[in-house]
């Protein structure tokens, strides 16, 4: 029962962070922080992070973030950190250490690969629609689907 609600509650505050990053273009910090403590409550009651599973999350974030950055001073020059700045939330930031710590490697690549799929076709949506270049909401986007997979392999357990 206590998963149940640490569930509702999960799917509640990643609901409440992609309806801000949509309709804002920005998330409060304490819907990260409200986040982090209620994951924590679920790794608590339900499934512990496996630690060789977060160190290789970290390593495949690491390699991420490594090309972006040498994509954007190659592409920027000096230019760059303003660049990454401006292009980078901290919500999308902010929702790393969730996805780091609750998937599986291979879970995590394909969750990233879906969800950069998917923001890259919301990204040429609203291009044609609008015609002009929007900023992504990453943290929202992918903040959509994470209740979605803790409902599924819930489910799956019981």
């Amino acid at each position: 029962m206590e998963v149940f609600l640490i569930l509702l509650l999960l799917s509640f505050v990643f609901f409440w962070i992609a309806w801000q990053d949509f309709k804002n273009r920005n998330v409060l910090l304490i819907s990260f922080i409200i986040g982090y403590g209620v994951l924590g409550v679920y790794f608590g009651f339900y499934q512990k992070p496996v630690q060789g599973h977060v160190l290789m999350n970290l390593s495949i974030t690491g390699f991420i973030g490594s090309i972006t950055g040498m994509y954007y001073l190659i592409k920027y020059g000096q230019g760059f950190a303003k660049r990454i700045k401006t292009s980078i939330g901290l919500g999308d930031m902010m929702m790393l250490p969730i996805l780091v710590f609750y998937f599986q490697p291979g879970g995590f690549v394909r969750f990233l690969v879906i969800s950069f799929l998917v923001s890259i076709l919301y990204w040429w949506i609203t291009k044609v629609s609008l015609g002009k270049d929007v900023l992504i909401p990453l943290a929202g986007i992918q903040s959509l689907f994470i209740p979605f997979m803790f409902w599924y392999e819930f489910l799956l357990s019981v």
